[in-house]
């Protein structure tokens, strides 16, 4: 009887020992984020309408060239041109990319301003990208336990073993039975074996 108490004592102890060794947790390393990242291209059209620059204002010529003068010429009309406002509106380049246009005014022989009319037609493309990094959580497995039966023997003895399996956080496996009619405890331990046959190829995703 003595045996027996010592077995289950010794039994307990063994357990114990397990459970010191499996719940002793080393900390865990910080897990790698996920980053995705998104493009896209926002196109934004030319100018439709060209817009009006400022006023140039034109100073004094720098220089005058005499001309003949007709021997029949009539002074009223040049006069009424001469002090006239004379409008004008001139296209230097229009494209599928640029516009360019001028409106300007002449009084007394002399460009008195200008304004430019400009229409920049070529599309321009954004392009937006966004990048989003996620924290990843590893995985952390639970705490499982089992219970059930064991039956077998042989054609001498015959017997019945109430069992308790705990599947640690770890992966190791023990279970704990007792044989009803030898009266024995047994604990097993089991470990989980990672395998690995060979290196995976370049293409393997």
């Amino acid at each position: 009887m003595k045996t027996k108490y010592w077995l289950i004592i010794v039994s307990i102890m063994m357990a114990i020992i397990v459970m010191q060794r499996e719940f002793h947790h080393c900390p865990k390393p910080e897990p790698c984020p996920e980053i995705d990242s998104t493009s896209s291209v926002t196109i934004i059209p030319g100018d439709s309408i060209p817009h009006q620059a400022p006023k140039v204002e034109i100073g004094k010529p720098d220089s005058i060239v005499p001309q003949p003068i007709p021997k029949k010429i009539d002074s009223a009309a040049v006069a009424q041109a001469y002090y006239s406002k004379v409008y004008g509106y001139n296209v230097m380049v229009d494209d599928s990319t640029l516009y360019v246009g001028f409106k300007w005014m002449v009084e007394q022989n002399q460009l008195k301003w200008t304004i430019p009319n400009i229409a920049n037609r070529k599309k321009t493309a954004i392009i937006h990208k966004t990048t989003i990094i996620e924290s990843v959580k590893p995985d952390d497995p639970k705490l499982k336990v089992f219970v059930g039966m064991g039956t077998g023997g042989n054609l001498n003895q015959f017997d019945i073993a109430p069992a308790i399996a705990l599947l640690t956080r770890k992966q190791h496996l023990y279970t704990l039975d007792y044989k009803v009619f030898n009266e024995e405890f047994w604990i097993h331990t089991y470990w989980k074996l990672n395998w690995k046959f060979g290196k995976k190829p370049k293409d393997f995703p």
